[in-house]
């Protein structure tokens, strides 16, 4: 081939510092492979850097051998462009790890080094000057879920005027948990009172985008490009026309348990799930309503502002963006409860205010209790780790029954206590007048009061209370994996959401361009919610800047009009819905393909090639690797 005839390559090796040369004879490397060599200290140095520019322009195909292109090959790239070189007339053989670490027969190193560049010398021949391409950015931001941590990222992201921030919440309101508890830990800060600001700001921003009973269908696209397919619940109540003053909830004549409130509550087929509740505007319970079976108009009649809507209708839409933000938060463990024995969700909705007993801490007969038993750990065996958080929260719990309940005694049946620094002074306080047995098991049965079975240094032990408090241990989300699923992201061990490095990037997860903050990745505390939730919006304010253009990948995949006969065998297959039918053939969209490779690997014609992965280049890198 004239075109290989005129290749001239070059192949630069690293000594690495001698992590490369103690284990690999770079000598006789150079000695067995047909191309100039070049052996450098570091390459990646600003010595070796210098070095590689002075020379590299004298070959048109250089091969790096040296560390792994993780690393480093973003800084190849750069000074190959700078030296008006083709990035992708180029390629990196990984020495180190692949060789030098994991070996500790040097002439094995040495043998499989040799092997590894005679492939990449074999494969680059093949290689071909592929172009860049940049596009426009989307700078919009979808954020799924409007828990605090939800909220506090799409009203740090509005601050940009010119960005519109659409917050998704699959519940009719937003919120989260939190804006249901009546104290925070550390200082015991009123929830509510904390709260109620940012969501009326959040409301309140003519940028921000709301839309409830809402949920995440279907993704396509990357960073700057994306496309969600959006499914929204009826409401059945015109939010914009409502003012909330209850007159329709006040004439309905059905009455049904109030599953918010863990059913201490009832409440109407029309109904706010708890007062306070934003957007103030009530739901409609569909499927309980007596409007289809009896004709029932009755809130129809009382709204003097034609806020009902029964013609109301799910439906969907699409949402384009460039980054998408993650915040659909936590579950709780589903201990066993009922009568005296509450789980701490429960609890929570006990002591609220606008609970439903206005925060007085009451058994199911209406009496006060007298002592109260708070079990630490329930469900952490079942979960396989501790949720760090229930601690504080049980602190709380304390503090707040004594201060109702001054004579009522509290007790903790705890496994470990994990406090972190700042709320150790609440144990201070809590530990005054609060009892603390240290137990390795425990049991909690109901009957008549409540038996609290434990084991300490002393034995088996029984304690009787009135009630029993169940710290339940923070699971992930039942929807998470749906959401994993759609977003094509990776699960940790526990079922939460992985992160793309922990300590260098917490909040960014596997797919580009799509963050995370809050629950969603693990049992994190109000304040750690906040923090990771303004360091997403951060992260995406620092990526999609008004006017920048975002680089395309050409790496991506194409399709040969004349082999492909229109198939659709590729449509279904990829996973970033690139491949599209139009005009009898099938096509590959490259703002949205990621280079994969699936498509053609399946396309029964072998019409479709991926860019930089040709079946050509494969094959030759395994010729040279084999001999």
């Amino acid at each position: 081939m004239s075109y290989m005839s005129e290749q001239r390559i070059g192949v630069y090796l690293c000594e690495c510092g001698g992590e490369i040369s103690n284990k690999v004879n770079l000598e006789k490397v150079t000695d067995a492979i047909d191309a100039r060599t070049i052996t450098l200290p570091m390459l990646c140095t600003p010595e070796g850097l210098e070095e590689i520019s002075k020379g590299i322009s004298e070959f048109t195909h250089v091969v790096f051998a040296a560390c792994t292109p993780k690393r480093i090959e973003k800084t190849f790239e750069d000074v190959v462009k700078k030296a008006n070189l083709n990035p992708y007339l180029t390629h990196i053989v990984n020495l180190r790890e692949q060789c030098a670490w994991v070996s500790e027969d040097k002439e094995k190193a040495t043998d499989k080094a040799i092997h590894l560049i005679k492939g990449a010398l074999r494969r680059i021949a093949y290689h071909e000057p592929l172009e860049e391409k940049y596009i426009d950015a989307n700078p919009d931001v979808v954020v799924v879920g409007g828990g605090v941590a939800g909220v506090l990222a799409a009203l740090t992201l509005s601050e940009d005027t010119n960005r519109r921030v659409y917050l998704i919440e699959k519940n009719p309101h937003i919120g989260g948990k939190t804006i249901t508890y009546e104290d925070l830990t550390p200082n015991l800060t009123c929830a509510p009172c904390l709260l109620a600001p940012p969501l009326q700001d959040v409301l309140g921003k003519p940028n921000v985008i709301l839309y409830t009973n809402a949920e995440v269908e279907e993704v396509k696209g990357t960073l700057g490009n994306f496309l969600l397919r959006i499914s929204q619940k009826a409401r059945y109540v015109d939010v914009d026309k409502c003012i909330g003053c209850n007159a329709c909830i006040e004439v309905c004549p059905v009455n049904l348990p109030n599953d918010f409130e863990y059913r201490m509550k009832e409440r109407k087929a029309i109904y706010f799930p708890y007062a306070g509740v934003l957007p103030n505007a009530p739901v409609i319970d569909w499927q309980n309503c007596l409007y289809e079976k009896e004709r029932c108009q009755k809130c129809v009649e009382s709204c003097v502002f034609d806020a009902i809507n029964f013609d109301d209708m799910q439906r969907e839409f699409d949402l384009k963006c460039g980054s998408v933000l993650l915040s659909t938060g936590f579950s709780t463990y589903p201990v066993r409860e009922g009568g005296r024995i509450y789980s701490s969700p429960k609890f929570e909705r006990l002591l609220a205010k606008n609970g439903p007993t206005e925060g007085e801490i009451v058994l199911p007969d209406g009496n006060k209790p007298k002592s109260i038993a708070i079990v630490h750990c329930a469900g952490r065996e079942e979960l396989g780790y501790c949720s760090k958080i229930c601690c504080s929260v049980a602190m709380k719990y304390s503090h707040m029954i004594h201060e109702q309940l001054p004579d009522c005694e509290i007790h903790h049946i705890y496994t470990d206590l994990v406090l972190p620094e700042m709320h150790s002074k609440l144990y201070n306080e809590v530990s005054k007048f609060a009892r603390f047995h240290r137990s390795s098991k425990f049991d909690v049965r109901e009957d008549g009061g409540v038996t609290v079975e434990y084991t300490d240094e002393e034995g088996n032990q029984k304690l009787n209370v009135d009630m029993a408090v169940l710290m339940s241990g923070i699971m992930p989300s039942p929807e998470l994996k749906k959401i994993a699923e759609i977003f094509d992201l990776k699960l940790n061990e526990y079922g939460f959401l992985e992160v793309s490095d922990m300590k260098l990037s917490p909040v960014e997860t596997t797919s580009a361009g799509v963050l995370a903050a809050g629950g969603i990745l693990g049992a994190c505390s109000v304040e750690e919610s906040v923090q990771q939730a303004v360091a997403a919006a951060g992260k995406v304010l620092s990526k999609l800047r008004h006017g920048e253009k975002l680089f395309v990948d050409p790496k991506v995949c194409t399709v040969d009009e004349e082999k492909c006969s229109g198939c659709k065998f590729c449509i279904p297959l990829c996973p970033y819905g690139a491949a599209v039918y139009e005009e009898e053939k099938c096509t590959i969209d490259e703002t949205l393909c990621q280079g994969c490779g699936v498509c053609a690997s399946a396309c029964p014609a072998k019409a479709i090639e991926a860019r930089h992965y040709t079946t050509e280049q494969i094959y030759a890198e395994i010729e040279g690797v084999t001999k």
